[in-house]
């Protein structure tokens, strides 16, 4: 399996908006996408999504991104992902329009495993052979935690982390295991 973060590693960064109708996809993501499915591997979505707590947006609005995201992918003639899961959670309050059941410190917030604990139950699957790919600490962490090979691409957030992780574009992870 390859697993892979959402805003600022597959698509730009879509903030606290979550507009279908801004989805654009990082430079090489989709050519990626291809190499890595022709390569036999699967691939899972993995994205903290906490605007939904903070009610900056809704579970609709979550749906219909990822939904665009799908419809692209195909359109470009990859295969859908397998699966994505998400976290709508996010601990701290004080947002106008936040959602109180969703104002939890949970266990599947990345870097936190509880988004591919629940992946590996609801498919009963062990002991999985898989590349994690973000753009941030969190996602580098979350890699560490689930015995994922990772890479980091290099960005705006990366700066503090370690160099042997990081790569400057999708073409350097083909490299080292395509």
């Amino acid at each position: 399996f390859l697993f892979i973060d959402r805003d600022g590693t597959l698509i730009s960064n879509l903030g606290d908006t979550c507009n279908w109708k801004k989805v654009e996809f990082i430079e090489g993501s989709i050519n990626f996408l291809k190499t890595v499915q022709e390569s036999g591997y699967r691939v899972v979505m993995f994205t903290n999504q906490p605007g939904v707590a903070k009610g900056f947006f809704k579970l609709t609005d979550l749906d219909n991104v990822h939904s665009e995201i799908q419809h692209k992918l195909i359109e470009s003639g990859c295969k859908p992902l397998s699966f994505i899961k998400y976290c709508p959670h996010h601990p701290e309050t004080g947002f106008i329009d936040e959602v109180k059941d969703l104002k939890v410190n949970c266990n599947c917030r990345k870097p936190k495993t509880g988004m591919y604990d629940e992946f590996l139950e609801q498919f009963n699957l062990k002991d999985l052979n898989t590349i994690m790919v973000g753009d941030t600490s969190i996602d580098l962490e979350f890699g560490k935690k689930i015995g994922a090979e990772t890479y980091i691409l290099k960005n705006e957030h990366s700066e503090a982390i370690d160099s042997k992780f990081l790569v400057d574009s999708f073409k350097n992870i083909v490299n080292f295991t395509f």
